[in-house]
């Protein structure tokens, strides 16, 4: 329970923009700079390991992001008052999805690389590729995936637009109209981001297909976004940037979403290996052949230990959830397990012979990351850390269980 109970929003302390120290923003342009050097240089050894690595990247960090305009979007049409204060949390999210739709022209420039289906050639030869020419083709893939980009662009911009102009005016008309742009953001989404993810990741097995592949990328797509806001919000609670703002009933409920969401990624998962096993189909099962047999099963077997078992062991008790450097540890293993599943998903295509790990996949990897922050960091420091003037304020500072 909240140590203090605060009867009106006068009561309540100002809030100021985070302080970000210089020390930080070079450590975030150091692995950005690491990761394009990285790139390059892999580039001119072996390009399709390099934008391989640049596609697990670019796939990982976007969905990130993505996932802050989901919690948003979730959280105003449910009506939910609890997140309230942790809010410019996954706002900061979204200010990744810019350097997103411009990261974007590197898998477009590598797609000869990472997609059989982008050589003319390859439609030529295989018959199922003929039947899916219409879909998978270049300019098309480029018309899909960018506008995906611009339409999450947008709605994120808008839904972190009227938040930060509350906290000058706090009219209850912005909460209402990001509760309709919210409705709107989710159908979108649901089709969008199925488009997003069958094009990026299963199209790289062309002859593949999986009804329920969406559905798993998103699975993994909002559990890996909660822990990203639970190691945020850990880190500035533990600093005590948030004041009387957030306490550790905002930490259980964060812990709870993690713990639900381990559980339904594992149950789509589990739902997606079971209806290709039961089909054995042979346009099916040849995916889940070249990852669940000979060199890549180990890997299968880790990522459901990693991502499923002991995460959610590890959640389970109910007063860990409240305990933020208890909360923090499992959230960073849930993002490094997320990294797990991506690389599960992208990397056997051009390494049938079993994982391979250097300095390609480590570089490329945190050069995304530190742009990731420098985008986060930059908005927390332009922003108060709280939507002190939001209406329904008061419910979110007392909120207990």
């Amino acid at each position: 329970m909240s140590a203090t109970h605060f009867e009106t929003a006068d009561q309540l302390p100002a809030v100021r923009p985070l302080t970000v120290r210089g020390g930080f923003r070079l450590f975030c342009i150091a692995l950005a700079v690491i990761g394009g050097v990285t790139f390059f240089a892999s580039l001119k050894a072996n390009p399709e390991r390099a934008f391989a690595n640049y596609l697990l990247g670019f796939f990982y960090w976007t969905s990130l992001s993505l996932s802050g305009v989901f919690f948003l979007a979730l959280q105003y049409i449910t009506g939910s008052t609890w997140s309230i204060t942790l809010r410019r949390i996954p706002e900061a999210l979204v200010a990744f999805l810019p350097v997103a739709v411009v990261l974007f022209f590197g898998v477009l420039a590598g797609s000869h690389h990472l997609y059989e289906w982008a050589h003319p050639q390859a439609m030529d030869v295989h018959g199922i590729l003929q039947k899916k020419a219409a879909y998978l083709n270049l300019p098309f893939f480029t018309f899909r995936n960018l506008s995906c980009l611009l339409i999450w662009l947008v709605f994120g911009w808008l839904l972190v637009r009227n938040s930060i102009r509350q906290d000058e005016t706090g009219a209850v008309s912005l909460t209402k109209r990001n509760t309709k742009l919210a409705a709107a953001f989710l159908l979108i989404f649901a089709l969008t981001y199925t488009f997003f993810s069958v094009d990026l990741l299963m199209s790289l097995e062309a002859e593949w297909y999986s009804t329920i592949f969406g559905v798993y990328c998103f699975a993994g797509l909002f559990l890996s976004g909660i822990a990203m806001i639970t190691v945020i919000a850990v880190i500035l609670y533990r600093r005590k940037k948030f004041g009387p703002y957030v306490h550790p009933d905002h930490l259980y409920d964060l812990g709870k979403l993690m713990l639900a969401f381990t559980v339904f990624w594992a149950y789509i998962a589990f739902s997606q290996f079971m209806l290709i096993w039961y089909a054995d189909l042979p346009e099916e099962t040849f995916y889940l052949s070249k990852r669940m047999i000979g060199p890549w099963q180990p890997m299968a077997w880790a990522l459901l230990i990693v991502k499923f078992i002991i995460p959610f062991c590890l959640l389970l008790p109910q007063g860990v959830k409240r305990q933020g450097g208890y909360l923090f540890g499992i959230a960073c293993w849930v993002l490094a397990a997320h990294y797990l599943d991506c690389y599960w998903l992208v990397i056997p295509r051009f390494a049938e012979r079993g994982p391979i790990f250097g300095m390609p996949e480590i570089g490329i990897f945190v050069g995304f990351a530190g742009l990731f922050g420098l985008a986060v960091s930059t908005f927390l420091g332009r922003v108060p850390i709280v939507p002190r003037r939001d209406p329904r304020i008061m419910e979110s500072v007392n909120f207990h269980q």
